[in-house]
């Protein structure tokens, strides 16, 4: 055979390969969406919350001073544990243990607000829409 059939040959095999690796990689799992992994508590690590014993819930630890994450245990004594609830954000005000805390549950995201004044909490708002304003 002359130089030319087995350069097309060369050629063609080499075409062939790469064609066969392609094809097999094609039903390869593809990565899922970046920042959705949950740890056993159901916190979402990637956000910044860890499973805080005290709480009872997930949390941002470094948003919170001791004041705030004790009304967050006292929110979550009225709602009850469970899996993935997250104290996601909180407002305090002048008059002492006096907190808005706002909870999410679940992966649904279901919402709950606790109200607490004066260290006792007055009322829980809970809705699977959302909490007030939302």
């Amino acid at each position: 055979m002359n130089m030319r059939l087995w350069v097309y040959l060369l050629i063609a095999v080499a075409g062939a390969a790469v064609l066969i690796i392609w094809w097999g990689s094609m039903g390869e799992q593809q990565p899922g969406p970046i920042g959705g992994e949950r740890e056993s508590h159901g916190c979402l690590t990637s956000a910044g919350y860890a499973y805080d014993e005290e709480v009872g819930a997930c949390i941002r630890a470094f948003e919170m001073t001791d004041d705030i994450k004790a009304a967050a245990a006292l929110a979550v004594e009225h709602v009850g544990e469970g899996y993935a609830l997250t104290v996601v954000s909180f407002n305090s005000y002048e008059e002492r243990g006096s907190y808005d805390i706002m909870l999410e549950r679940g992966e649904e995201r279901s919402k709950a607000v606790v109200y607490i004044r004066g260290g006792e909490v007055i009322e829980v708002f809970e809705s699977a829409e959302g909490a007030p304003g939302n």
